[in-house]
């Protein structure tokens, strides 16, 4: 999915608790999954909304990446 309209500001994707990867292969705490040799942490739309806290968030919403279609949050910053 693309982004609905342009960014007007720094932006970040962290994993979309979404993803297919989300919940399967080695659990860990906190929504830490082990894939492959790789811890991957899964971001529920809540968390991303706390660790926000005291900054102004001007887009938030899901999309799919790459061809192993990865969801991840997508959330920009106004300038």
């Amino acid at each position: 999915m693309a982004c609905p309209t342009p960014l007007t500001g720094p932006s970040s994707t962290p994993p979309h608790t979404g993803d297919a990867h989300y919940d399967t292969g080695a659990a860990h705490a906190d929504d830490v999954f082990e894939h492959g040799g790789f811890a991957v942490r899964f971001f529920p739309r809540d968390l991303v909304g706390m660790l926000a806290d005291g900054w102004t968030l001007a887009k938030v919403h899901a999309v799919d990446q790459g061809d192993l279609t990865r969801r991840l949050w997508r959330f920009t910053q106004p300038l």
